[in-house]
């Protein structure tokens, strides 16, 4: 289900805050990172509503 979750969080954050797949996913990733979660852990999360999407609208730092 890893995949699954991760996907469609990527999906879901691309929908929502207008940005394209790859922006998404990178934007879920690096929140993983600077929270210390397991990637997938932070989807599950960003799918059933604990982790709203404010977390993911500023750009990543670097990019």
């Amino acid at each position: 289900m890893f995949h699954a979750e991760v996907h469609q969080a990527t999906g879901y954050l691309s929908a929502r805050l207008a940005i394209p797949p790859a922006q998404a996913f990178i934007r879920l990733r690096s929140q993983a990172v600077a929270r210390n979660v397991p990637l997938n852990a932070l989807a599950r999360a960003v799918l059933s509503g604990q982790v709203g999407t404010d977390a993911f609208t500023a750009e990543p730092p670097g990019r």
